[in-house]
């Protein structure tokens, strides 16, 4: 098989006469395009934050959480984080181990970890949508470990996007996807690249663990600093 990649940007998808705003800087580089709907790419803005040193994520991390929520929402009340994942696999916990470093506010944070349909025989998109049904939470905030086919880029970017995630597309396990049309709701979907695919293999740094934490940290903090300023 081809090497598969979550990130839009370099998929095979990505159209050649793109046009992608990049902003560069000595530490990190920001790219973003607003792509409209692929084969396997949903339509929607997408930001990928490129650095060799994960800590200097959070400022601008933020910034785009901010942007593409009020981009799809006037106001908003009250945020779901979604912790997509399997916790019990340290390459797919980074939604638990972000969900577990959140603070919920009443009436205005909630987190939500639906596990992996293989624990629960239950599809992530059923469990969010039920509580989205419950909770009508004005926005939801969905995080996943994602891959890339680009070893640079393995543990070094970050994708936000407004066009939603397929839990499991990863590892081509895919399930039903949670954005904006199947949840009849806006969302903005955070994505760390802990898998380098390469033909029939998937690849991870001996380390993964701490990259999780550190990633989990700097999206939890954003979130929390997005929360706390609604």
């Amino acid at each position: 098989m081809n090497a598969y990649t979550d990130i839009l940007m370099e998929s095979s998808y990505f159209p050649s006469n793109g046009k992608i705003k990049r902003y560069l800087d000595g530490s990190y580089s920001i790219s973003s395009f607003y792509n409209k709907a692929s084969s396997s790419f949903k339509s929607g803005h997408y930001t990928t934050i490129f650095s060799y040193n994960v800590k200097s994520y959070a400022k601008l991390l933020y910034r785009f959480l901010k942007k593409y929520s009020y981009m799809q929402c006037d106001k908003i009340n009250s945020i779901l984080v979604c912790g997509l994942g399997n916790e019990n696999f340290i390459v797919d916990s980074l939604g638990n181990y972000t969900c577990d470093k959140l603070t919920p506010i009443k009436n205005v944070l909630y987190t939500l970890t639906p596990s992996v349909y293989g624990k629960t025989g239950i599809e992530s998109y059923k469990i969010v949508k039920s509580v989205i049904k419950s909770l009508s939470p004005s926005i939801v905030f969905a995080i996943d470990s994602i891959a890339t086919k680009d070893k640079k880029k393995l543990c070094n970017c970050i994708q936000i996007t407004t066009a939603g995630i397929t839990p499991g597309g990863g590892v081509n396990n895919n399930t039903r996807a949670l954005n904006s049309d199947s949840l009849n709701i806006p969302i903005v979907a955070i994505g760390f690249p802990v898998i380098l695919t390469e033909k029939e293999e998937y690849i991870t740094t001996y380390n993964i663990d701490e990259y999780i934490k550190i990633a989990s940290d700097i999206i939890s903090k954003a979130i929390t600093k997005f929360a706390t300023r609604i």
